[in-house]
């Protein structure tokens, strides 16, 4: 039986090698996921282009989104469930999570 693994990755123009993309405000993929371009801060990431997302990871929306993709390095960071601030009653129990992204990993 054939099987199929489809993942969705934003595109990447630097070679999906743990950094910041060369023309962060150029990357179409990140302007139309909204989960991404809801975030962003383009002057940031203009900033930081070319570099190491380790040191960023709470300032890049997309490593959630799987920018972090293939990373020959660990990415962590601590998130915070998005339920907890429009639903405290129910979610307001939830401690913040890290969020590990091992090397070389499709998550």
């Amino acid at each position: 039986m054939a099987q199929h693994i489809s993942i969705r990755v934003p595109w990447h123009d630097n070679d999906y090698c743990g950094t910041v993309c060369k023309q962060p405000c150029r990357n179409n993929a990140c302007m139309r996921l909204r989960n991404i371009s809801g975030s962003k801060d383009d002057a940031f990431e203009e900033s930081i282009a070319g570099k190491a997302m380790v040191g960023n990871e709470k300032r890049l929306p997309c490593i959630s989104e799987g920018g972090a993709f293939m990373s020959p390095v660990e990415i962590r960071r601590t998130i915070d469930h998005p339920y907890k601030v429009f639903n405290p009653e129910t979610h307001g129990h939830f401690l913040p999570t890290e969020e590990v992204f091992p090397p070389y990993s499709a998550r």
